[in-house]
């Protein structure tokens, strides 16, 4: 009896409606009315990228060539007739894309409704902004890929808006080619314009950007016009620097003192001072900057005539002097290069071409 009821065809589609009801219940399968859904979002999807394809190439297109996207107006449908006023390159390109053939921009241009046109500012400065991060992301990469080092470019501007800025980019040598690139990175907005609130700025947004600090090799002359500027300014930038010592003891109940000092001991700091904060600036603080800064200039002048020499490899310098201007060069790197004799043939050789 149980095996005739289980033969027959009502018992079998039952017992199918029972497990497709469990399944759903227990979400291993989705319902009939989500998977269409589902499919019907997915084709969706799928359309409204088909209609972004257009827009974005538009947009590569523009700011490949260096020009501007924007009109006198940008916004409202973009219709297929030439509007009185120009309403900028951007619409223009879609405009003549759907009058030359392209039957998907013009549809999408003639039926889409408000929200799916994509074709908004807002829209506009989203993908901007994506390129924006790829093109970075690209270049730190190349940076990372290249070599051991590298070193940063920065130039303080003030934009339209009268807004101080940083305009920052990143020198390095090519990887494949070893060709000298320099690539511009990003722009900053300042809000600190000292010395020292200019370089944190810079150190942040590298650090942000994922390039390593300790392969950057920074400018001399920007440091030491930074430390310049700090033992002009010493007076205030040691009070602030001081204070902060200060809040410092106090928190580990550690008790300002002078070493003690003997007007008679030449070997022992005896400047004159009417308070702890006048001691340590002159004792300390001054000395130290002093001394930095004639350590950077000795330590780099004694290199200017081996990279004055070297600049003779170059073809408009070589073929009017000889092998002798190279001289400098040679005795600083000739532990890192072949015999002289070779070193010279080479030059010869590089000079006759």
């Amino acid at each position: 009896m149980f095996r005739k009821h289980e033969n027959c065809t009502y018992h079998k589609k039952s017992v199918l409606i029972a497990e497709n009801t469990k399944s759903i219940v227990t979400k291993k399968t989705e319902s009939i009315i989500n998977q269409v859904n589902a499919q019907r979002r997915l084709d969706i999807e799928k359309k409204n990228r088909k209609r972004l394809i257009p827009i974005i190439q538009t947009i590569r297109f523009c700011g490949r060539q260096q020009i501007a996207v924007r009109g006198h107006r940008d916004g409202g449908r973009i219709g297929l007739e030439e509007p009185e006023k120009n309403d900028g390159n951007f619409r223009s390109l879609l405009r003549y894309r759907a009058n030359s053939g392209d039957s998907d921009v013009k549809d999408q241009l003639i039926y889409s409704g408000g929200r799916s046109m994509y074709t908004s500012s807002f829209i506009q400065n989203e993908i901007i902004n994506t390129f924006s991060h790829l093109i970075q992301s690209q270049i730190v990469r190349n940076v990372r890929k290249s070599c051991q080092f590298y070193s940063v470019l920065a130039d303080e501007t003030t934009d339209i808006s009268q807004i101080e800025q940083f305009s920052l980019c990143v020198r390095y040598v090519e990887d494949q080619s070893y060709k000298i690139r320099e690539d511009f990175l990003t722009f900053i907005p300042v809000y600190d314009v000292t010395g020292a609130g200019l370089a944190n700025t810079v150190l942040e947004t590298l650090s942000i950007l994922g390039l390593d600090l300790k392969k950057m090799r920074a400018n001399v002359a920007s440091v030491l016009d930074l430390l310049s500027k700090q033992r002009v300014n010493a007076n205030d930038n040691f009070k602030t620097l001081y204070a902060q010592v200060k809040e410092i003891t106090a928190k580990l109940d550690i008790k300002e003192e002078i070493p003690r000092v003997c007007r008679l001991q030449t070997a022992r700091n005896n400047v004159p001072y009417n308070t702890e904060e006048e001691y340590y600036l002159r004792a300390v603080y001054v000395p130290y900057l002093d001394d930095f800064c004639n350590s950077l200039k000795e330590g780099f002048e004694s290199h200017k005539e081996t990279v004055a020499s070297l600049q003779h490899i170059l073809p408009e310098f070589c073929t009017k002097t000889d092998f002798y201007s190279l001289e400098a060069a040679f005795n600083f790197y000739k532990e890192h290069l072949s015999h002289k004799e070779v070193v010279q043939s080479e030059f010869m050789s590089w000079k006759e071409k």
